[in-house]
């Protein structure tokens, strides 16, 4: 999941307290291929890791996730769409606090509420 993210990442602006990033996921991924047949979109769960490794990028630093507080997935997220995630994280110590939202074409496809620690 993590090497097809990375893949996908075609934009990123940002600085330790967070930034904007743009994914592009090409019709022919594997994840689209089993979710769901004929439908295919994009697993929200692929909107949990896009939110850590935003926050790994900004902060420099490799982050597990510790406790998902909050993932609200407001819409589908359909193949080539170009996906924009805007980030706010703030650390302290060995714990950071990212929050994203996800959208596509200015609409929220999701919400996003995630506690990390660095290993």
């Amino acid at each position: 999941m993590r090497y097809c993210i990375e893949r996908s990442l075609v934009h990123s602006a940002y600085d330790d307290s967070g930034g904007e990033f743009s994914f592009s996921y090409s019709a022919s991924e594997s994840v689209f291929a089993g979710h769901f047949p004929g439908t295919p979109i994009l697993p929200g769960v692929f909107q949990i890791e896009m939110t850590r490794l935003a926050s790994e990028l900004a902060t420099g630093q490799t982050l597990e996730i510790e406790h998902i507080k909050q993932a609200r997935f407001l819409c589908p997220i359909l193949p080539e769409s170009e996906v924009h995630l805007s980030l706010a994280v703030q650390c302290d110590h060995n714990t950071c606090h990212a929050k994203s939202v996800v959208s596509v074409a200015g609409v929220a496809a999701g919400k996003l509420s995630i506690i990390l620690h660095s290993v």
